[in-house]
């Protein structure tokens, strides 16, 4: 059974506040590390930020990050998988997981800001808590079709790691 999430800003599950993650590698979860990339904003922008198209995509992500932090949620990872992070040269969206500490609802007019950003930018989103045993089953998800990209979010400064 997956998680419960909220995808695209849409719809929202209830869920008890989960404990802290732990760092869990994708090592751990039999998916192998070809599979997985660790790559900071910059040099992901470098590697997949070829076209307009695509930095535009990309810039959608950290201003998702940013309304985030002005929200005072903390955003532990991010993940982006599917064709953008593929040989594709005009991929349609970008897909993204953005991995919580705890679950954070934001106010109806953080909501409608957050999903004009990924309308105008053309973000597939699930933002989720999950309890660590649900780790491998996003990693599992994220790269069932190809590779994904991780982006180690550290604390409240995303900024000078995105």
């Amino acid at each position: 059974m997956w998680p419960k999430v909220r995808v695209g800003g849409y719809r929202q599950r209830r869920q008890r506040k989960a404990k802290p993650l732990r760092q869990v590698e994708p090592q751990s979860c039999n998916v192998a590390a070809s599979k997985v990339e660790v790559a900071s904003y910059p040099e992901l922008m470098s590697k997949y930020g070829g076209t307009a198209g695509r930095r535009h995509m990309l810039s959608g992500v950290s201003r998702l990050l940013e309304l985030y932090e002005r929200s005072g949620k903390d955003v532990r990872e991010v993940m982006i998988y599917g064709s953008f992070v593929s040989e594709k040269r005009t991929p349609r969206d970008i897909d993204v997981i953005f991995h919580a500490h705890e679950y954070f609802d934001l106010t109806p007019e953080q909501r409608s800001e957050e999903n004009e950003i990924a309308r105008a930018h053309k973000i597939d989103l699930i933002y989720a808590t999950p309890p660590e045993k649900f780790y491998c089953d996003y990693i599992a998800f994220a790269t069932k079709h190809g590779k994904a990209v991780r982006i180690p979010v550290s604390g409240r400064k995303h900024r000078a790691r995105v």
